[in-house]
């Protein structure tokens, strides 16, 4: 991921298949639907993940991660470092993180 469109870093952690997350690992470009709450109308929000050194992410493990969200104006103005967030896949919810730096 290009560094001009990185509009957030954040510290997140894959859910382990026994918490009721995924079956494997996860790599840089990974996209999926990110949840804010009621930070925008809609609640969700697409993203894109890179990992930073490439490096895939374990189940259960913590990284700093960038993130390019595909919609970024919805966003704008209202996320804010500090603000937690859930990823999910259809109804699950396989991570659970928090903005660290916000570019928006």
């Amino acid at each position: 991921m290009n560094a001009e469109f990185t509009h957030a870093m954040a510290r997140i952690r894959f859910l382990t298949t026994s918490e009721g997350g995924r079956k494997g690992c996860v790599a840089s470009g990974y996209r999926s639907m990110f949840s804010f709450g009621e930070k925008f109308d809609g609640g969700f929000c697409d993203a894109e993940i890179d990992t930073r050194n490439h490096e895939p992410i374990l189940l259960g493990e913590e990284a700093v991660v960038s993130l390019r969200f595909f919609y970024p104006e919805l966003l704008r103005d209202k996320l804010n470092t500090g603000d937690a967030f859930q990823v999910t896949e259809g109804s699950k919810i396989v991570a659970k993180g928090v903005i660290e730096e916000c570019f928006l």
